[in-house]
């Protein structure tokens, strides 16, 4: 039944509504919870769902190894977190061997609730640049649409409200795509200091873009 639907979807790229209602289980960040912010919203979808999900995954997986920024190191085959740490040590150290540098800064930034930001509409836009496929890019544009949740805490389950925004927290495709949804962050931009131009290199890990600026003296 499972591999029935799963061909049904690919055929006609349709997505059931059932395989688009989740259930959203509140994680908490901390070990005391007190506010709203201090939980992480996972969504657990069928089963199914998850299985359709992953076989799909190379697909994206290879269309970021080909058209994505080679200094994003999430989700690329033969990279990880370590490659970004060591080039990022190259980059600093390569710049203060410099004789007009004098001082290098290396800003850590994180994208604050990044999933539930997500707008789906200009995702699918970005998708496109990526790829090729026509009947995957109109499939993800279902994924990405006409979502809702219930959310369950304990013993209670709540109405079902409708999700306009974001991806689902916790399937295997949200993550990589989220990574596609930022690719359009320059690798190298120029900014103004003191009248002066300096590089910026920026390198990133999914989520955790990391700036190194070149300070010239």
């Amino acid at each position: 039944m499972n591999y029935r639907k799963n061909q049904e979807s690919l055929q006609h790229s349709q997505i059931p509504n059932l395989w688009k209602t989740a259930l959203t289980s509140p994680v908490p960040k901390v070990a005391n919870p007190k506010d709203v912010n201090d939980f992480r919203p996972i969504d657990l979808a069928s089963i199914a769902f998850n299985s359709m999900q992953r076989i799909l995954l190379p697909r994206l997986t290879d269309s970021i190894n080909q058209f994505g920024d080679k200094r994003q190191f999430a989700y690329r085959k033969g990279v990880s977190c370590v490659d970004a740490v060591l080039l990022l040590i190259h980059e600093v150290v390569s710049e203060l061997n410099c004789k007009e540098t004098t001082i290098a800064k290396v800003l850590f930034l994180d994208f604050s609730s990044a999933f539930n930001t997500v707008l789906p509409n200009q995702l699918i836009t970005d998708l496109s640049g990526f790829i090729t496929e026509p009947w995957l890019l109109h499939w993800l544009a279902q994924f990405l649409t006409g979502w809702s949740r219930h959310v369950k805490l304990e013993n209670g389950l709540s109405d079902r409200s409708e999700i306009k925004v974001g991806v689902p927290q916790g399937g295997p495709l949200s993550a990589l795509l989220f990574t596609l949804y930022t690719d359009e962050i320059t690798s190298l931009v120029v900014i103004s200091h003191q009248s002066q131009n300096m590089p910026m290199t920026l390198l990133y890990y999914a989520k955790y873009p990391r700036v190194h600026v070149s300070m010239i003296s």
